[in-house]
């Protein structure tokens, strides 16, 4: 169609997007959207929600939102956008193409009684089936699915899920529970793509198609500016390989992974790659928690300015595409597993990273810890360490293996918000100066006790401060190998995965104290960082994500959980409530936990006994004391004796009575109402 010639269609209001508008440019556009077009034909509306809009902006601005004249300023803005809504729905209805999603269907009573020739539904793989339904009984002559099979499904946590989340092309049995696909005669392949590179369309094509997928001719060179381009230059297909430094992984209260030092990594060459006018990035990541923590980033680093640069999940990022694309793994130790996105059904993990994949138009860069899926996945089909074979296989792969990633990462450092160091000497120098500007608090968290010689420099820096009456809030989780002099100040703690100083809630280190920072990957193998980057963070909102993210302010005994404290001021109080004299924390617990620590002893060493759980979930006794292994079954006859001597009802307040007992998966509470709960929720 030529150009003129859609603009006319767009002018008339024949061409309409209808409904919430993510992409910027298409929200700004005059006529494009419903929304748009109805304020060009009705300037009177538009002139008096602008003026309005102004007033509430202005209003905000002096921080007069709880006023009378704000609240005014809203109800007329309300109604002045339902006199636009009301006029809208006319231009929608006299439009002879709509773009519309199938949730604004479902809920817009004016497509109750409508009909067109022709209904096209678009990335119907993440489609409920009813929604195709409702979405077909809109169709009076023609309607047409349009979808890959080998993407993502529907996600939903109704009751009804293991139904809902079956798309449309398990519905008709043209691809099993397995991923075989079977022929159909409604089926149609569209198999010539014309996104991506032939060489990153290779690995698709290849491990998720079954070689049925071609290259249109068009992609065979239209992407070469992209891979002539930095960082990466030459290259389409990429692994920046994590192992030998601390990329430690860790996941949040919601169960969704993080890792600050990929994700520093992965924005870090975003930025980079940006750098070249017009190129458009995105950073993929599989868990919420990950693209949450490079968004803050983005915000941060980008605050007053525009960008190119996008990140979100797979699921988010399904249907986009960017011409340089980033695909953070996330997962690494000291996690002896992945998580349950990457892991679970491996026919969903291959329709990830399908999606993860083929996102990419001109370079595709994968972050990753590749020594952590070797030796979690060597000799297994799983597709993503297929994937990771397949670039070390004959592209390009930066590691410290072959000494390219310590100068990779020089080469990207953004040196504004984000700053990162391979020479220790240089980053402890920068510390000093951020410590000296230091005026409330000090956070610290110390994964590995083992620390180097260069510590005590940060020791003098943290004392010095404490001197200027600066709190010093410090946790190990491996307390039993730090120096005495460490010991005094900081407590014992299960949450300290991340090497952090935290000055004045305003700038993060990444990486400080140094030490030999081993993760260990079985009972007789462990690594030690070669590769120390140390990073300095200066941003509001990437400062109060990783703080959320970590959990920094408490400490962690089990299940228990206390808010941190400066420990000279809390020693005695923590020495007179212990049965021994170690210089622990204390977990204010409560509930059934607190129960358990108050009654029951540990028959090696004393210590008090604390309610834990292991990686499954299943709740368990374990001893206080690191040093002592001992553990022992938490059994129905301790939750009923706790039930019955505190009369400790449901918490769910339905008048149910409540029973411990030995469920298919371990301890767990039953209420007569007829559901289950577990130990720690009593």
């Amino acid at each position: 169609m030529a150009g003129q010639e859609m603009k006319s269609y767009l002018t008339r209001g024949w061409i309409l997007r209808c409904g919430y508008v993510r992409d910027d440019e298409l929200a700004k556009h005059p006529y494009a959207t419903s929304f748009n077009y109805t304020l060009s034909k009705c300037p009177e509306y538009a002139s008096e929600l602008e003026e309005l809009t102004k007033k509430r902006e202005t209003l905000r601005a002096k921080k007069q939102t709880r006023t009378a004249a704000y609240d005014e300023t809203e109800k007329r803005i309300k109604k002045v956008r339902e006199q636009i809504r009301k006029e809208e729905r006319q231009y929608v209805k006299n439009a002879r193409l709509l773009g519309t999603t199938i949730s604004k269907v479902t809920i817009d009573s004016s497509f109750d009684k409508r009909r067109f020739d022709v209904v096209m539904f678009d990335e119907v793989s993440m489609a409920y089936v009813p929604q195709i339904i409702t979405a077909a009984a809109l169709a009076s002559e023609k309607f047409v699915c349009v979808g890959d099979f080998r993407q993502l499904p529907p996600i939903s946590q109704s009751p009804a899920s293991k139904l809902l989340q079956n798309d449309i092309f398990s519905y008709l049995k043209i691809v099993d529970a397995m991923g075989e696909i079977y022929w159909h005669p409604w089926l149609v392949m569209l198999n010539e793509q014309r996104r991506m590179h032939p060489d990153i369309s290779k690995f698709p094509n290849k491990f998720i198609y079954k070689n049925l997928l071609k290259n249109h001719p068009s992609v065979e060179h239209c992407h070469d500016e992209i891979i002539k381009s930095d960082p990466l230059s030459g290259e389409a297909l990429n692994l920046i390989d994590l192992a030998g430094s601390y990329c430690a992984a860790d996941k949040n209260t919601d169960g969704s992974r993080f890792n600050i030092l990929s994700a520093v990594v992965s924005f870090s060459t975003a930025v980079s790659a940006e750098k070249n006018e017009g190129t458009s990035v995105g950073i993929i990541a599989p868990y919420a928690a990950q693209a949450r923590l490079i968004r803050a980033m983005i915000r941060d680093y980008y605050e007053h300015g525009t960008t190119t640069v996008s990140c979100a999940t797979v699921h988010q990022f399904q249907g986009s595409e960017s011409d340089v694309l980033i695909f953070d793994a996330v997962e690494s130790y000291p996690k002896s597993a992945v998580g349950f996105l990457m892991g679970k059904d491996l026919n969903q993990v291959s329709r990830l990273i399908n999606v993860a994949i083929t996102r990419a138009r001109g370079k595709l860069i994968t972050v990753a810890n590749a020594r952590f899926w070797e030796n979690v996945f060597k000799g297994t089909n799983h597709i993503f360490y297929k994937l990771l074979g397949h670039i070390q296989n004959g592209h390009r792969v930066i590691s410290q293996k072959d000494k390219t990633l310590q100068p990779y990462i020089d080469s990207i450092n953004p040196n504004r918000m984000i700053r990162i160091f391979t020479d220790e000497s240089e980053a402890i120098n920068a510390l000093k100066k951020d410590m000296a500007k230091a005026s409330g608090i000090v956070l610290v968290s110390i994964p590995d006790g083992e620390l180097k010689e260069s510590a005590k420099m940060i020791l003098d820096l943290l004392l010095a401060a404490e001197r200027k009456g600066v709190e010093i809030l410090m946790k190990s989780n491996d307390y039993t190998n730090l120096p005495v002099t460490w010991k005094r100040y900081c407590w014992e703690t299960e949450n300290a995965v991340f090497p952090l100083i935290v000055i004045d809630d305003e700038i993060v280190w990444y990486g400080l104290p140094t030490s030999r920072m081993k993760f260990k990957a079985d009972k007789t193998t462990s690594y030690i960082t070669v590769m120390h980057a140390m990073v300095r963070i200066k941003g509001k909102n990437t400062v109060e994500m990783i703080k959320a993210l970590t959990d920094i302010e408490m400490i962690e005994e089990g299940i228990n959980k206390k808010q941190i404290s400066v420990k000279k001021k809390s020693l005695q109080v923590a020495k007179k409530d212990r049965s021994n004299k170690q210089e622990h924390s204390i977990a204010i617990s409560q509930g059934l936990a607190a129960f358990i620590e108050k009654k029951e002893v540990c028959t090696e060493c004393g210590s008090h006994m604390v309610l834990s759980k292991n990686q499954r979930g299943t709740a368990y006794l374990r001893c206080s004391n690191r040093a002592c292994k001992h553990m022992e079954y938490l059994t129905p006859e301790l939750m009923n004796e706790y039930i019955s001597s505190n009369h400790v009802g449901c918490p769910r307040h339905d008048g149910g009575i409540i029973k411990g007992l030995l469920g298919k998966y371990g301890p767990c509470i039953r209420c007569s109402s007829g559901h289950f709960m577990k130990p720690e929720e009593i």
